[in-house]
């Protein structure tokens, strides 16, 4: 794992300790439009599908769970594999 994080718009780029990126950072740097948020990404079915084929694909060799949610603590947030967040911030402004 590269210790480099991301900043984009002036905001950081949260990455967990497995690689995965903040999606709730990347919200936040989008603007933060109430209906692009991450739990509105994660509601779709296609989202959905996507997880599924990443968390059955042994090509990828994730050696992880593609997106982990994180509920109060210290680095509350949903981090995601950075394929995800590519696509969710495709999905936030394509």
């Amino acid at each position: 794992m590269s210790n480099i994080i991301p900043i984009i718009s002036g905001t950081l780029i949260n990455v967990d300790d497995e690689g995965r990126f903040n999606l709730n950072s990347l919200h936040k740097a989008s603007g933060g439009i109430e209906h692009k948020r991450p739990s509105k990404w994660l509601a779709s079915e296609s989202t959905k599908e996507l997880i599924r084929e990443l968390e059955q694909s042994p090509s990828e060799g994730l050696g992880q769970k593609p997106i982990n949610s994180i509920k109060g603590g210290v680095a509350p947030g949903t981090f995601a594999h950075e394929l995800l967040a590519i696509s969710y911030a495709g999905w936030i402004s394509p």
